[in-house]
């Protein structure tokens, strides 16, 4: 079987040691660039770019999101995900409490006006 271009890239890739990859984001978190003025300056958007590549790699990568996830009634594998997802995330614990607080408030909200 023919290997993808993501599988030779990959393949490529795992070859470089990991030092060599921590020395070039330490680098990065220095980098500098000359202003037109000819004065050497943080250049900030490197030193982003590398902070980022250094948190993803300590920490992983943040998961992308449309919105929150679909709801479903089942107790199963997918439900357990969530709750682990939320144990693990602190950030994505407080959106689902702000979700849940939104969303009582337009069911108390619909409540009174049929009762109106």
């Amino acid at each position: 079987m023919k290997a993808t271009p993501h599988a030779k890239l990959a393949e490529a890739l795992a070859k470089i040691p990991d030092s060599r990859i921590a020395d070039v984001l330490l680098e990065g978190m220095s980098a500098t660039t000359i202003s037109r003025s000819g004065a050497v300056e943080p250049d900030t958007r490197t030193r982003i770019q590398a902070a980022n590549l250094i948190i993803q790699y300590k920490v992983g990568r943040p998961g992308v999101s449309d919105g929150p996830p679909a709801a479903s009634n089942d107790e199963g594998e997918g439900k357990a995900d969530l709750v682990q997802q939320m144990a693990q995330s602190p950030a994505f614990f407080r959106s689902v409490e702000v979700m849940l607080e939104k969303a009582a408030k337009l069911r108390d909200s619909k409540d009174a006006e049929e009762k109106a």
